[in-house]
Formats: structure tokens, sequence, C-alpha cells
């Protein structure tokens, strides 16, 4: 029952946002487009193996002139859902990749790569903690340690 509840709420939900968007003048075919354009960006966000999202965590580091001190990334475990279920997506579990990053950088840096990170990660994250210390060396530098969790269907 609860299932078919929040089923039900999802499908509103979707339905809400299609008037919207069919009242905002837009001919159906463009709204057509659009969400066919969101289902593949959502599809694209839910990678299968996490080499992307890890490499791309690296390189957007280096990118902005972050010094990456350590990098670990834990095992894969299922991403359980509010009834104590897994997350089934069209038939594909999902999984949550633990990683912690001990990183270097200046404040505004360390701000950019957040903000980099949900707009061009390949994965869905979220930042699960942040540690910031002042680095004892004189240096504009802070040392950061930072927990994120990537969402992957596999």
């Amino acid at each position: 029952m609860h299932k078919i509840k929040a089923e039900l709420a999802g499908l509103e939900t979707q339905l809400l946002e299609i008037e919207t968007a069919m009242s905002e003048g837009r001919s159906m075919q463009e709204n057509i487009t659009l969400l066919i354009d969101r289902a593949r960006e959502l599809e694209n966000k839910f990678p299968g193996g996490e080499e992307n999202g890890l490499s791309e965590i690296s390189d957007l580091a280096n990118k902005l002139n972050i010094e990456i001190i350590s990098f670990k990334p834990q095992p894969k475990t299922e991403f359980i859902g509010q009834d104590g279920q897994g997350i089934v997506i069209e038939g594909k579990t999902c999984r949550r990749l633990a990683v912690s990053i001990g990183m270097r950088c200046a404040f505004g840096d360390l701000v950019k790569y957040i903000t980099a990170l949900s707009d061009k990660l390949p994965v869905f994250v979220s930042i699960d903690n942040l540690k910031i210390n002042k680095d004892n060396s004189g240096a504009a530098k802070l040392n950061i340690v930072l927990e994120l969790s990537l969402y992957l269907l596999s």
C-alpha cells in the first residue's frame, strides 16, 4: 500500500510538472523534446560503474588547483529506501559509493569544486561531511576532509 501511494505521488508530481510545462506556451513537440532530454540527463547521472565518477572527482580537483592528499573510496553498498528495502530503478539496483577525500586548497577553490561536483560530475553526488581546518604552515590554504556519496545503478 505504501509503495503504491509513493508511486501515485510520484506520478502526480510528474503530471503537475507536465501541466506546468504545457502552460508555458511551448508547443507539444517542444515539451516532448524537453521531457526526453530530462530523462536522458537523469539516466546519464546513474552510470553502472564507478570509474567515471571517481576519475572525474580527481580530475576536477586537479583543474581547480586542489592538492589531493588522500583519496579513499569504500566498497559499494546497496542504497536502502525509507521502507527498509533496496531501491530498484528499471530493474537495476541503486548502490551508494562513499568516498573520503583529504585535500589542501584555498577557500575559493573549495567553493568552485563543490559547485562543479554537482554541475559536471556524471553521477548523482551528495556531500555527507565536510571538515575544514586552518593550515598551520602560514599558507593561505585549508586542510579539508570531504566525504561524498556517489549513487550508481547496477
